[in-house]
């Protein structure tokens, strides 16, 4: 058993050394050191730099640039834009129209007295009896006004 001992480690130091530097993008040198060094090649494959993170890191490094550009180019049109802005003379903004309110009148079913209100539907309190009539029911007088 200690004949098939040593090539069997030495077959397995191949394997692992192979796995190794197909990890690393390096396959070639895995075979070769594994094979002249058995396990020994194997830590001397786990030490050699790793070609596959070199190419990640510089396709990130690529794409982190052109990102910058395109940044750059609308930092530019931005600041073509703020100058040309800045160049216009400043129109006035027309004022603001506050909002037109429309008052409803309805008749209080209890004490008859004409309820002005801006409700369309809901609720309302009768000032004089303290009811409160529901606008669903009571029909309205017909008699909506605009705020004015």
């Amino acid at each position: 058993m200690d004949d098939l001992a040593i090539p069997l480690i030495w077959l397995f130091s191949v394997v692992i050394g192979c796995l190794v530097g197909a990890a690393k993008r390096r396959i070639g040198s895995g075979l070769v050191w594994s094979l002249l060094f058995g396990p020994l090649g194997v830590i001397v494959v786990l030490c050699l730099p790793n070609l596959a993170k070199k190419e990640e890191d510089a396709k990130a490094q690529q794409l982190l640039q052109s990102q910058v550009q395109l940044q750059q180019a609308q930092l530019r049109e931005l600041q073509a834009l703020v100058t040309a802005v800045a160049a216009r003379p400043a129109a006035q903004a027309p004022a603001a129209v506050p909002p037109e309110v429309v008052y409803y009148k309805t008749t209080c079913p209890s004490c008859g007295i004409h309820i002005e209100h801006t409700a369309f539907n809901g609720w309302v309190d009768c000032p004089q009896c303290r009811r409160r009539v529901n606008l669903a029911i009571v029909e309205d007088d017909g008699e909506g006004e605009g705020a004015g």
